[in-house]
């Protein structure tokens, strides 16, 4: 099914602070056949740590913390956040560093799985109230390199 590892099963590792969210994220995950659970954590910075030396295809994280989503790429792989960040100029510099879905915390589980889908798929994901409010130059540059 993957196409971006020959045919296994999408690679999803997850990170949330919460234990409730990421036992959450893990249920959605692991009631997929087609998805593999590659890595669970607490914290964004272990996720990174993990990310550099394994092979993913999607990464979830939950978090409000932009700077460090920011900071330095975790991977290839596309990133779905779920987050109450909601402002015009942190949804727009996320996109343009890469992460490929934006949801709120509270979307419901098969709104987070079409996000990753769409992510697997190299698709921008963004709910209508958030694209509203960010400039669309910014969102065309980020799926297509188009101004």
């Amino acid at each position: 099914m993957s196409k971006r590892n020959g045919g296994g099963a999408i690679r999803i590792a997850v990170a949330a602070t919460s234990a409730v969210r990421r036992a959450g994220l893990e249920s959605i995950i692991r009631g997929h056949p087609e998805f593999q659970l590659a890595g669970s954590f607490g914290a964004v910075a272990g996720l990174v740590s993990f990310a550099h030396g394994t092979e993913l295809d999607v990464i979830v994280i939950d978090s409000d913390s932009v700077r460090d989503l920011l900071l330095e790429p975790a991977s290839d792989a596309a990133i779905v956040l779920l987050t109450e960040v909601s402002d015009a100029r942190s949804i727009s510099r996320l996109l343009r560093s890469g992460v490929r879905a934006i949801l709120s915390r509270d979307s419901d589980p098969d709104d987070v799985l079409s996000a990753i889908y769409a992510a697997y798929d190299g698709l921008v994901s963004c709910p209508g109230d958030l694209v509203s409010s960010v400039p669309l130059p910014s969102i065309c540059k980020t799926s297509t390199g188009f101004n």
